[in-house]
C-alpha cells in the first residue's frame, strides 16, 4: 500500500510540474502573439477563408 502511495504521489507531483511548464510555455506564446504584426497574420488566416468561401458560394449562384 505504500509503495502505491508513493508513486501515486510521484506521479501527482509529475503532472504538475509538467502543468506549470505548459502554462509558461503558453504564457511566452501569448506575450509574442500580442505583437502588431502576429495580430495582423492572425486576423489575415481568420479573414481570407470566410471570403473564399462566399466568393465561392456567390459563384455557384451566379453560374446557376
Amino acid at each position: 500500500m505504500f509503495t502505491l502511495k508513493k508513486s501515486l504521489l510521484l506521479l501527482f507531483f509529475l503532472g504538475t510540474i509538467n502543468l506549470s511548464l505548459c502554462e509558461q510555455e503558453r504564457n511566452a506564446e501569448e506575450e509574442r502573439r500580442d505583437e502588431p504584426d502576429e495580430r495582423n497574420a492572425e486576423v489575415e488566416k481568420r479573414f481570407f477563408p470566410i471570403v473564399g468561401k462566399l466568393l465561392s458560394g456567390l459563384s455557384g449562384l451566379l453560374g446557376k
